[in-house]
């Protein structure tokens, strides 16, 4: 049943709306003023539609509309309006109000107008429920961190929400590249669309341009019918490119077609094919480097890097290794319906430990801990796998114990400037300090760009 509440301070005009309203269909209320119509309204905010009279003695339409639409913004309103008051009911349907009808007017054609007002609350709340599903299965495993580094990236994934800039992703294997593209997608206009990831180093190069723009019957042997790429399954959503650097030459030319014209041809095709969709990338490898070495296209690689996130590996976010170590075991021992603990020991090596497979190779080896962990002793701990314990000594030793504390300082800033391409805006997050006190910091030990590829030639050599 639907509820309507009609608000006029003239009976007769309440009467004749309920007389010609009345239906199984319709539970109607009425008041005689705005002040308790508002009462009404904050008491009970079920109300489908609303009819009210624009010209009242205490509070007029205008202000009942405005402060119920605070109360309930999806509340349609019909106002009623004297012939000689049409701008003010123009007013009123820019103020949010669904239609207005002028006084006197057929008891019908408000009837229609109900009709129609209900419909479109109904759609309205369906469309909100369904976003509200949608939202929910497409929301992303939460971002463990601590890192300031990461607190950064995240911000500025925030920042971003109203925008669909193209977005490069660069960082080791397993820090967490396809997780930070989702959570761009989550906070963007696109949320409601596909996230569509593809991983460019896992296809057959001879492959891959099909499974990306897709092909026609014949268009090469063994192409018995014609094929949907995931450019077509990702539109009006976010297709994600991982391990971009794969990408051959000529597909790289394909690709910049799709950003500047967003529209492309299947493999074999003669038309071209529009699609409405946000572009994120990511990389393991230094794609300025790849383009100075002429392996990427340079025009390609200014398109898919107008916002640049830089994900440092996990021997940069020591504060996160315990937070993700907890994370990651609850989730693991509740699949495997274990009880276990992991003491304060364990905890330590993984801190000391170099991590070179990142955050996939920390939720593998706490995997492995946990199948190994004796199930009959809810008190036992897992144990350290020997090879990490063994490494985690070795990163220990990393830097000679003789060196002095400033000493350390120096190589530790400088390979961090290494790892972000010079970048200082970058390694200034991941040290955690400002970028004063980072440029204060190089002058003072005297590292510059020709030391730091001296350094890199000087381990080249070693």
């Amino acid at each position: 049943m639907h509820k309507i509440l009609i608000i006029d301070d003239e009976l007769p005009v309440v009467r004749g709306i309920m007389r010609n309203m009345e239906d199984d269909l319709y539970h109607m209320e009425y008041v005689l003023s705005g002040r308790e119509a508002l009462k009404l309204i904050e008491k009970d905010s079920s109300f489908d539609l609303v009819v009210c009279d624009l010209m009242m003695p205490d509070i007029d339409g205008f202000d009942v509309l405005e402060q119920a639409k605070k109360i309930d913004p999806n509340i349609v309103f019909v106002m009623i309006t004297a012939f000689s008051s049409i701008r003010a009911g123009i007013k009123a349907m820019n103020m949010g109000a669904y239609d207005f009808l002028q006084k006197p007017f057929e008891p019908d054609h408000l009837k229609v107008i109900i009709e129609k007002g209900i419909q479109t609350r109904h759609l309205k709340t369906e469309n909100i429920s369904l976003k509200a599903q949608i939202d929910s299965s497409n929301k992303p495993l939460p971002l463990i961190t601590s890192s300031p580094a990461m607190k950064s990236i995240m911000k500025d994934v925030h920042k971003l929400s109203e925008s669909l800039v193209n977005i490069l992703i660069e960082g080791e294997s397993g820090t967490g590249k396809e997780l930070l593209a989702r959570h761009i997608h989550y906070n963007s206009p696109k949320r409601y669309g596909p996230f569509v990831p593809i991983d460019c180093a896992a296809i057959p190069p001879d492959l891959l341009e099909s499974e990306i723009f897709g092909h026609e019957i014949g268009s090469f042997t063994g192409a018995t019918s014609r094929k949907i790429g995931i450019m077509e399954v990702a539109n009006n959503g976010t297709l994600f490119l991982d391990e971009i650097n794969n990408l051959r030459m000529d597909l790289q030319a394909k690709m910049l077609r799709v950003l500047q014209e967003r529209s492309f041809m299947r493999v074999g095709g003669t038309k071209f094919i529009n699609v409405d969709i946000r572009i994120v990338t990511a990389s393991n490898k230094n794609l300025k480097q790849m383009v100075g070495d002429k392996e990427f296209r340079e025009d390609l690689f200014y398109r898919l890097k107008v916002v640049n996130f830089l994900i440092p590996p996990l021997r940069l976010r020591i504060s996160d290794i315990p937070l993700l170590v907890k994370h990651f075991l609850e989730e693991i021992c509740k699949s495997e319906r274990k009880n276990c603990n992991i003491d304060n020991e364990a905890i330590e090596a993984f801190k000391k430990y170099h991590w070179p497979g990142n955050i996939r190779e920390l939720r593998n080896t706490l995997e492995r801990m946990v199948a190994l962990h004796d199930p009959d002793d809810p008190e036992s701990t897992a144990s350290i796998p020997a090879g990490l314990a063994g490494e985690s000594n070795r990163i220990l030793t990393e830097y000679p114990t003789e060196l002095s504390l400033e000493s350390v300082e120096y190589q530790h800033i400088l390979r961090v400037l290494e790892m972000t391409n010079w970048n200082k805006s970058e390694s200034s997050k991941i040290l955690d300090i400002d970028y004063t006190t980072l440029y204060r910091k190089i002058k003072k030990y005297g590292i510059s760009a020709p030391q730091l590829e001296k350094s890199a030639q000087n381990e080249n050599r070693n």
